[in-house]
């Protein structure tokens, strides 16, 4: 998780410095969104719905909540995964313990 954590400090960086050399970056974004909706062929009422939530979306604030949730949450989730594939199953009991409970067992 710490590293999961230096990658969502790293991508907000990122981030902010895309937002501040390229200020038109969230607009192309959104021109990019509406013809995406256009070549689907959508109704403009519902490409005007999209566009709505789109523009509140896409405000540099929550463009960085998204960017450390995404993360933290992608993070995890590949986590899991390594450590499912490397961990070495145990057994459930080991040759100690059988011996003790074998000298428990009375023997007739």
């Amino acid at each position: 998780m710490l590293m999961t954590l230096i990658i969502a400090f790293v991508s907000v960086i990122n981030l902010f410095i895309i937002l501040n050399l390229q200020p038109d970056y969230i607009d192309r974004m959104l021109a990019l969104a509406q013809q995406s909706m256009l070549n689907k062929g959508m109704p403009q009422e519902q490409i005007d719905m999209g566009m709505k939530y789109a523009k509140m979306f896409t405000t540099p604030g929550m463009l960085y909540l998204f960017t450390i949730i995404g993360s933290l949450i992608g993070g995890a989730v590949f986590g899991l995964i390594a450590t499912g594939l490397t961990t070495k199953k145990k057994p459930l009991f080991d040759d100690a313990n059988e011996e003790v409970l074998n000298n428990e067992i009375p023997q007739e």
